[in-house]
């Protein structure tokens, strides 16, 4: 059995268990699939920033590590956004601060920011993140984060919600804590799998090696 239909009968196996405590596992990966997660941009260049000039002007943070490879210019930075990006599933937005806008080397206060000066940038909030750790690979760190949070969202959506409501509504708390308790031990896994498979994403850490392969190649 090759690996895409072992992930297919995996997935319709947790569908199965799932429906058993009335959970849509197809409609919980199609809400999924809508939800924007917005990247902070800072985690690839360790809040160095562009302000007042073309390329990273300033040293950043550097009170949770040194990892080789950070970014040094604007191009340089949506090049690694990219990549990390190619490796999350669903489509996800970039949140930007004002030091991250580009103007050409000119001196540009920032009650007169137009624009223009992040018209290379996208700038949509949704669910936003912010963590920083520059003691690994900052794409990974992005890869991490990105997906720990998706994976939570997947999680929640996979929730037996009507029968949680009505063990709330009637007072069985009882129930209500045995169910808690029951579902964390359900194949979400399996679920997830598929929702990467069916994303064109690496499935588990396979997108490890995409990261070491760009690491070595352009950091």
């Amino acid at each position: 059995m090759n690996k895409i239909k072992e992930i297919e009968k995996g997935y319709r196996a947790a569908k199965d268990i799932y429906s058993q405590i009335d959970v849509d596992t197809d409609r919980a990966i199609e809400i999924l699939e809508k939800i924007p997660i917005s990247l902070h941009c800072w985690q690839g260049d360790d809040v160095s920033s562009f302000e007042n000039s073309g390329d990273l002007s300033d040293s950043g943070l550097m009170v949770t590590g040194a990892y080789p490879g950070k970014a040094c210019t604007a191009d340089e930075l949506r090049m690694d956004l990219d990549k990390a990006l190619s490796l999350i599933s669903g489509k996800h937005r970039l949140n930007l601060h004002a030091i991250y806008a580009e103007t050409q080397g000119k001196k540009v206060y920032r009650n007169e920011l137009r624009i223009k000066h992040f018209s290379n940038w996208i700038n949509r909030i949704h669910i936003g993140l912010d963590f920083f750790d520059a003691s690994i690979n900052r794409v990974a760190a992005w890869v991490i984060g990105v997906l720990s949070m998706i994976k939570a969202l997947l999680i929640a959506l996979l929730e037996p919600i009507k029968q949680l409501k009505t063990f709330e509504k009637t007072g069985d708390f009882t129930s209500r804590l045995a169910m808690l308790e029951a579902i964390k031990t359900l194949p979400y896994g399996a679920v997830w799998n598929y929702y990467c498979l069916k994303s064109n994403v690496p499935i588990g850490v396979n997108w490890i090696r995409e990261v070491k392969d760009y690491e070595k190649n352009n950091l």
